[in-house]
């Protein structure tokens, strides 16, 4: 069973959710707001790993190099 696209936008939106959740307690207990340019970007590497797991098909090639390349 493939996921439509609404689950799959809520499962990587949680999962974002959950990372900067965990990025802004962490901020806090630092006292320093900065590191969150840094976990901005890992959420998009974090949105395309789960998405490439979530989808059970066969990836064509440019999904593949689009997954690999985030």
């Amino acid at each position: 069973m493939t996921a439509s696209l609404l689950d799959l936008f809520s499962i990587t939106g949680a999962f974002v959710a959950t990372l900067m959740l965990a990025a802004w307690l962490v901020s806090l207990r630092l006292k320093n707001a900065s590191i969150a340019d840094i976990v901005w970007g890992c959420g998009f590497v974090l949105i395309a790993w789960v998405a490439y797991f979530t989808v059970n098909r066969p990836l064509d090639l440019r999904q593949a190099l689009l997954v690999g390349i985030t």
